[in-house]
């Protein structure tokens, strides 16, 4: 388990070399990418393979040190190609709730790690539930952090963002 931000400073890296790529060369993103359907099909299903594979693919296997960086490559193409042009496969920021969780990003970034940590060290035994820690734990912490990154947002940061704005005359 990691506790610390630094464990994640290569998700951070690979996250700011691939805005800096796109942004560096858009042109060729969009060109090679952009309207590629069955690229992107591709692309979308070996990373749900990747997901629902995970543990027989890396548990106890020589190769295991590379899961981190093979999910870093599946997750900067997929986001890349969320931000291009043209109609590309599964467009997200077409829907509502993905653009809400966007404006709300920095809350669930925040608070996230705070409820998985809080879950995990709760004093109830939870396997007699089965399910619980495959689909009702990762729900109720998704649907924790959502409730508070939502709170957050209205109650702390939209204040500081519209007090920006009018700083800046917009």
């Amino acid at each position: 388990m990691m506790y610390n931000s630094l464990s994640l400073g290569g998700s951070f890296g690979v996250g700011m070399l691939t805005a800096w790529a796109y942004h560096r060369y858009h042109a060729v993103w969009s060109m090679a990418y952009a309207n590629s359907r069955g690229f992107w099909l591709l692309v979308y299903l070996l990373f749900f393979l990747h997901l629902i594979f995970f543990s027989w693919l890396y548990d106890a296997r020589p190769w295991a040190f590379i899961d981190r960086p093979i999910l870093w490559i599946f997750m900067a193409i997929i986001i890349v190609g969320q931000c291009l042009p043209g109609k590309t496969f599964l467009p997200m920021g077409k829907s509502e709730i993905i653009r809400y969780l966007g404006k709300i990003s920095y809350g669930l970034y925040v608070f996230h790690g705070v409820f998985i940590s809080a879950f995990l060290i709760l004093p109830i035994d939870f396997e007699p539930l089965g399910w619980y820690h495959v689909v009702i734990r990762p729900l109720l912490i998704l649907a924790c952090t959502i409730l508070l990154a939502a709170f957050s947002y209205r109650y702390f940061e939209r204040p500081f963002l519209l007090w920006k704005s009018r700083l800046q005359g917009h």
